[in-house]
């Protein structure tokens, strides 16, 4: 019994602790898909249990239903999480909602006894099964927001900004958010995270907000990451939210966590890299619904490297660029071109990069190209989307750049991406603080591309 309560004495005696952020409401609240359609996950947290805590959701808008829908009671199921790198304990939410549709509006609120959030609005679509798409399923396009390496305060500040006026339009369907998260997750002064999403919540309390790990937040095999998020579960990740995919519009999005494919324990290396080929196996057996394959991962397998100076392989500016890509290429390089991969996102160097299609190394021409066309490529097209926020400062740009570079930035930025239909795709790079649109391109799809790895 006492065991069960210390973490709850523990976190009252952290309202005594110098500079100590002590919650008694629901904060950071964030919403993302399940592994379901239809469904939507909802995780926040607290400094100790709330009493009786609840979530309440209704149709605020429903063609065909009552002007007065009744008020439903979700069901909250909490744990306790400890944080190693600040020694503090926090109580972790989860609430799953089902029966969602896009044609509906929905209000939400959440709390305990006397402690309530403001009521919430959201209208979203979500994830389909490829064995049972709808009509609406395949005609919506997939539209995303995309951030990596985005932190908290100042650092981050023109990008959330951007980001809250991008959402209002009503035209994206989710934030992607290609790791390093909060900057960082791994070691950080007490309740960082909660700073973060604190300043997010705005948008992630309406918004499905959809991560993958980088290397910022594998210290303690993702602990802080595992208890903070909850992505769409598979049977090989087991709830890690480490890798998962979802099937929105004509678009397949396959999450992975790079680091794995680095110094990791071999048996969950492999875990991983099987489920990732069996995923790509079966969206290419779904290639007539979803015809758009796009990779979201963290480090780069390619970017660009300064010739001015020394390689450094180990240690030096141009170490994510040369030595800590090869494991990567060495792994998934020709895992992703024969599984005919259209697109691949990437972060950890902090800029914008814009690549040709590139296969070893070298640019793969495609039936058309320009500075912001490639029609019928014939190998992944790279994108580098770093530059959201950290606190460290943007990296400089590479002076002598490789013949598949396309377009470079150092600003604070962010992406959006868009797959309108079964051949199109396009992507825009935004300057955070201006919103000037500074990069695009589309890309023309004629049949999928895909080579037998058999």
């Amino acid at each position: 019994m006492f065991s069960a309560l210390l973490p709850f004495f523990l976190s009252v005696l952290a309202i005594f602790r110098p500079g100590s952020r002590f919650l008694i409401y629901p904060s950071g609240i964030h919403m993302a898909y399940t592994e379901r359609p239809n469904e939507l996950s909802f995780r926040w947290t607290s400094s100790f249990p709330l009493w009786d805590s609840t979530f309440l959701v209704r149709q605020s808008y429903c063609p065909g239903t009552p002007d007065d829908p009744e008020w439903l009671d979700v069901q909250v199921e909490w744990v306790w999480s400890y944080d190693i790198a600040s020694r503090t304990w926090e109580v972790v939410y989860t609430a799953i909602l089902q029966d969602i549709y896009p044609e509906c509006e929905y209000e939400y609120f959440i709390g305990a006894g006397v402690i309530w959030t403001p009521i919430r609005k959201f209208k979203v679509k979500t994830p389909y099964s490829p064995s049972s798409p709808s009509e609406a399923d395949l005609l919506s396009p997939a539209s995303f927001l995309i951030v990596g390496d985005l932190g908290v305060g100042t650092t981050g500040e023109a990008t959330r900004e951007s980001l809250f006026r991008f959402q209002a339009t009503g035209e994206w369907d989710a934030l992607l958010h290609l790791g390093d998260i909060a900057y960082n997750l791994e070691d950080f002064e007490p309740y960082l995270d909660l700073v973060y999403f604190q300043e997010l919540e705005p948008l992630t309390s309406i918004f499905p907000y959809m991560v993958i790990p980088g290397n910022h937040e594998l210290r303690h095999n993702y602990t802080k990451y595992k208890a903070d998020f909850r992505m769409p579960d598979n049977a090989a990740s087991q709830g890690s939210s480490l890798f998962y995919s979802f099937n929105l519009g004509r678009a397949h999005i396959v999450a992975i966590s790079s680091d794995h494919f680095y110094e990791w324990p071999e048996a969950e290396r492999l875990t991983h890299w099987n489920w990732l080929v069996e995923d790509l196996e079966a969206a290419n057996r779904n290639r007539e619904i979803a015809p758009w394959l796009i990779v979201l991962m963290h480090r780069p397998l390619y970017c660009g490297v300064d010739y001015t100076l020394p390689l450094d392989y180990e240690e030096g500016p141009n170490r994510d660029c040369s030595y800590r890509t090869e494991p990567l290429k060495l792994q998934l390089e020709e895992l992703f071109y024969a599984s005919g991969v259209d697109v691949i996102l990437d972060a950890h160097n902090h800029n914008y990069q814009r690549l040709m299609p590139i296969y070893h190394n070298s640019t793969v021409p495609s039936a058309y190209d320009d500075q912001h066309t490639h029609k019928a490529p014939q190998a992944p097209l790279y994108i580098l989307e770093g530059s959201a926020g950290n606190d460290e400062g943007n990296d400089v740009l590479t002076p002598t750049p490789q013949a598949w570079m396309s377009y470079q930035s150092r600003s604070y930025g962010f992406g959006t991406m868009k797959v309108f239909n079964t051949s199109h795709f396009y992507w825009e790079h935004y300057d955070s603080e201006s919103e000037e649109l500074l990069d695009y391109v589309w890309v023309v799809k004629e049949t999928p591309r895909y080579v037998s790895r058999q």
